[in-house]
């Protein structure tokens, strides 16, 4: 981490039980940030961070291999699997919600100390989209994390404008309402579905079959 872009800031932790948080910083051109927020105002449940990410996330797949993308999945699943197995979780009591209302208030406090003190940057990106924009200009063909914004903002304007036709199935893509997917893992999902062919539902019961193969289950049925 010593020799990293000055926009590209090390990864820190906003209190002791938390994941690290991973930035960079983006100065974007004007035409470019009101496309993006124009995207904003347009969907429901999103923001400008996640506008990007869901960018990122399908310019990777020109870059990544199918293998890979579909390895990230799997691991993503797998660990959606572990994570159930281990007690169930937590009841959401008034209590939960308590605490849960005073931790958001303490790491966003924390987060704006931190960008006040030149630590983090203007967009907060999951680890693997972190490592993407390193990869990108390591490569040589973008100098900044701006530079990468903006090569990926045209895929996903294609894939919106892709997204106005008239869909051939009318059944949610996401199946039954058997896993709650968070917005990076439906970006992935709609990328990987993008870059293969393939539905939504077959991707998930791909990687659900890879599960089942390795923990003795019979593999579910697939359809495409």
């Amino acid at each position: 981490m010593a020799d990293l872009h000055p926009m590209i800031f090390p990864p820190v932790l906003l209190d002791a039980d938390s994941r690290p948080v991973w930035s960079v910083q983006v100065e974007l051109p004007p035409e470019i940030d009101q496309e993006i927020r124009r995207y904003v105002a347009e969907d429901e449940l999103t923001s400008w961070t996640l506008t990007i990410h869901g960018a990122l996330y399908l310019y990777r797949t020109l870059f990544w291999t199918r293998e890979r993308l579909n390895a990230e999945l799997e691991g993503m699943i797998e660990e959606g699997y572990r994570s159930a197995e281990k007690g169930g979780g937590r009841e959401a009591s008034p209590a939960f919600w308590a605490e849960f209302r005073q931790r958001t208030a303490r790491n966003a406090e924390r987060l704006s100390q931190l960008r006040a003190e030149g630590k983090v940057g203007n967009l907060l990106l999951p680890q693997e989209l972190y490592a993407f924009i390193l990869e990108r200009i390591e490569s040589g063909q973008c100098r900044t994390p701006t530079d990468v914004v903006c090569a990926a903002t045209p895929y996903l304007r294609r894939e919106r404008e892709e997204r106005k036709k008239p869909p051939e199935d009318v059944d949610d893509v996401y199946g039954a309402a058997v896993f709650e997917f968070t917005p990076a893992q439906k970006n992935l999902l709609e990328a990987l579905s993008h870059e293969t062919g393939r539905s939504i539902p077959s991707l998930i019961t791909q990687a659900l079959n890879l599960l089942c193969k390795k923990y003795g289950k019979p593999p579910l049925p697939d359809r495409r």
